[in-house]
């Protein structure tokens, strides 16, 4: 069945739901079988694939992607230019930033922000509250727990691997749990695996670590967070 066009200038197909007080920007396109909330905003040009759902409340920004079966909660903000992948999950009042790619099965928990030119990869979980930065790529099947703080550019977490292998279940990237000195043996473990030169540490990676201290004095963290 071919796509009707709404007086608004959008197109939508008559298998979607779309919510009450729904803002649709001209050029939109919604597929079948999606699901758009009360009072949600969908700027221009942007695209809702087949069976995508997007909570009550939420704003797109223009020329988005919203993929296949993928699941945008509540009150949700996602900039410009932004692709959310197929299968993706972004969980209620997260903050995606303009053109950062979310990409196939990734999960972002509620209240997380996501600054703009960020990637984030295949499969990867983003806790709760969490804050990252933008020109950040963080690779496939990462796990980061909540209430971390990945503030510096550019930088590239590769994998799961690379975040705990050295860690031993006791950190979160930016954890409370870690010292400064617990911080150190994690990061020494890794320049050597890598293969990275203490200079690179001390240049690249303390830092961050200085950094995320002096923030959880003024913002702690509640609670015991882990790999």
């Amino acid at each position: 069945m071919e796509l009707i066009k709404h007086p608004d200038g959008y197109y939508y197909h008559p298998s979607a739901t779309i919510g009450g007080g729904a803002k649709i920007g001209e050029g939109v396109i919604i597929s079948k079988e999606t699901k758009i909330g009360e009072e949600v905003t969908i700027g221009k040009e942007t695209i809702v694939y087949e069976g995508a759902t997007i909570g009550g409340g939420a704003k797109i920004g223009e020329g988005v992607i919203i993929s296949e079966e993928t699941k945008i909660g509540e009150e949700v903000t996602i900039g410009k230019g932004t692709i959310v992948y197929e299968g993706a999950t972004i969980g209620e009042e997260a903050t995606i930033g303009d053109w950062v790619k979310v990409r196939e099965g990734a999960i972002i928990e509620g209240g997380v922000t996501i600054a703009e030119y960020t990637s984030i990869g295949d499969c990867t979980i983003i806790g709760k509250r969490t804050k990252i930065g933008r020109f950040i790529t963080i690779g496939e099947y990462v796990e980061i727990g909540e209430g971390a703080i990945i503030n510096r550019s550019p930088i590239c977490i590769r994998n799961r691997h690379y975040l705990n292998e050295y860690c031993q279940g006791k950190v979160s990237f930016g954890c409370k749990v870690l010292n400064f000195t617990e911080w150190y043996d994690c990061w020494e473990g890794l320049c050597k695996k890598y293969n990275e030169s203490p200079e690179w540490f001390e240049k690249e990676i303390l830092p961050i670590i200085k950094f995320i201290e002096e923030y959880q004095k003024i913002n702690p963290l509640d609670g015991e967070l882990k790999c």
